[in-house]
């Protein structure tokens, strides 16, 4: 996976070095392929990806949990 494969609908949040080995991790909010909503409607999960080689690899999966919606 190349960092354009990621996906154009989805944003990179942050590029750092998280566990301090000279590599930079890409930190990206996608999709929950596991939420049956569409894009716009549906919950995130919070990605950080480390290259390997010669292509990026998921190292780390976390939901982010949905806003909370207002009472009406």
């Amino acid at each position: 996976m190349l960092i354009g494969e990621i996906s154009p609908a989805n944003f990179i949040e942050d590029i750092q070095d998280i566990d301090n080995d000279n590599c930079y991790e890409i930190i990206v909010n996608e999709d929950d392929k596991e939420c049956d909503k569409p894009h716009a409607a549906g919950y995130r999960e919070r990605v950080i990806y480390k290259w390997n080689i010669d292509k990026l690899v998921p190292i780390s999966r976390e939901k982010i949990p949905p806003p909370q919606e207002e009472n009406k």
